[in-house]
């Protein structure tokens, strides 16, 4: 009887593991080199540089440099210790978002295992092309999604030990 009870744990950590791989390499699967034409990926990248130089916030690629007034500088923030990774290829700044979309996917895993129908849930999640999309970009809507769950799990969590009986 003992011996169950420490097989099945075991079990589940390496499929749990065996999973993570196979998103992982699925995902690093179709990356690509190049920046997309969508969206902001250079603007996120000249302002990460431009943070990097001491000159603030600015779109230096400009001969003005105007200051970049619709963006914050949380996103080229979390870029900057990527830049500094002596790399001639886009794929080093584009870690973030897919190690956001594995976080993205960690906490759904997390916080919705207990469903009964939690692994089409899981797969409509991890396989959604929109996140899939946004995972080989330089932006920073996965970065916010990640970050978005981490918040409302910290406030459910918080809410089950303070209230809950």
């Amino acid at each position: 009887m003992n011996r169950k009870t420490t097989f099945f744990p075991r079990l589940a950590i390496k499929n749990s593991l065996f999973i993570w791989l196979i998103l992982g390499g699925f995902y690093l699967l179709f990356l690509s080199p190049h920046l997309s034409i969508d969206g902001d990926n250079a603007r996120y990248i000249i302002l990460a540089k431009s943070i990097m130089q001491g000159k603030g916030l600015r779109f230096i690629n400009h001969p003005d440099s105007p200051p970049a007034h619709p963006f914050t500088p949380a996103y080229p923030l979390f870029l900057i210790p990527f830049l500094l990774i002596p790399c001639k290829s886009y794929i080093l700044l584009k870690l973030p978002s897919l190690l956001s979309l594995l976080g993205v996917l960690w906490l759904v895993k997390k916080n919705f295992h207990n469903l009964t129908y939690f692994p089409l849930f899981f797969l409509l999640i991890a396989v959604n092309p929109y996140l899939i999309s946004y995972s080989h970009q330089i932006m920073s809507e996965l970065p916010y999604l990640f970050f978005s769950f981490l918040t409302l799990s910290y406030l459910e969590n918080l809410y089950v030990l303070l209230f809950a009986k």
